[in-house]
């Protein structure tokens, strides 16, 4: 299917949700990403020893499953 036909499944509101969720998710990555390699974010020092798995580039396939779930799953 093409983008166009699968957008009338969606509300705008959806689609902006959708986005929304996309957005927040890289912003927190790139914040953990800036933590991991310079130990600060927005001038902020932290120091973060854990382990970082970024998925940067990858969000809309983490928001596009968990979006289409519902309580019986």
């Amino acid at each position: 299917r093409s983008f166009a036909a699968e957008c009338k499944n969606f509300s705008t509101d959806e689609m902006i949700g959708i986005y929304r969720d996309m957005a927040v998710i890289r912003e927190f990555e790139t914040m953990l990403n800036l933590i991991k390699t310079t130990g600060e974010y927005s001038g902020i020092a932290y120091d973060y020893p854990g382990p970082a798995h970024l998925s940067i580039g990858q969000e809309a396939s983490a928001v596009g499953q968990a979006y289409v779930l519902d309580t019986d799953d």
